[in-house]
């Protein structure tokens, strides 16, 4: 009947809306992300550490997971592989051959 394809066009309509709308959400924290990152790699560690821990560890409540020494290990680890990656010739880099340091920071349980 019209009405019941009426109806099944508006709660297609919702759906679509919804999807829209979560999207956007995920858009939103991802461009927030990355402007965090972003100030972190030009501001200097402090503020690099701090936009790790807020996107990385917000949600965890567990002190033995989340510490100063491990953010400031993945900091180090961030910025040691920035400078490799800039010392790579831009060819390689364009070819995607890039060769990653490894993490291998040991404070209780591995991150």
């Amino acid at each position: 009947s019209t009405q019941s394809r009426s109806s099944a066009a508006s709660d297609v309509y919702k759906r679509q809306l919804l999807i829209s709308k979560t999207l956007k959400t995920y858009m939103r924290m991802y461009h927030g992300c990355m402007t965090a990152y972003e100030e972190g790699l030009y501001e200097g560690d402090a503020t690099l550490a701090d936009a790790l821990w807020r996107n990385f560890y917000a949600m965890q409540e567990d002190p033995n997971i989340v510490n100063a020494e491990r953010i400031t290990a993945l900091t180090a680890y961030i910025r040691r592989e920035l400078k490799n990656l800039a010392s790579n010739p831009n060819e390689a880099l364009t070819r995607g051959i890039v060769n990653w340091g490894s993490f291998n920071i040991r404070l209780g349980n591995v991150i």
